[in-house]
């Protein structure tokens, strides 16, 4: 969904994020496969957004107030400022 969406840092966040959890769990062979995967499918043009800071990441809410969706301060693009984007409804939450 991230990839057809056109979300590239969500994506590379996430895919990461599974990458590691499948190696963690002894998956190497599986972990390997969706990195080749990650790659072939991120352009090559991203760069790597960084975690938002700590104060922004206090802020944030547990939930999204839009879907409900579960809100991991390392899976959120920020708009702006103040501004965080849901990871699975495109909403904007204000901190």
């Amino acid at each position: 969904m991230l990839a057809r969406a056109r979300r590239w840092p969500a994506l590379q966040r996430v895919g990461n994020r599974v990458v590691e959890e499948l190696t963690e769990e002894g998956h190497t062979d599986l972990a390997r496969e969706f990195e080749e995967w990650l790659a072939e499918t991120l352009p090559e043009n991203i760069e790597e957004m960084g975690p938002p800071g700590s104060a922004r990441r206090a802020e944030l809410p547990l939930k999204c107030p839009s879907c409900g969706g579960p809100i991991r301060a390392d899976e959120v693009e920020w708009a702006d400022r103040t501004t965080a984007v849901c990871p699975y409804c495109g909403s904007g939450m204000r901190n």
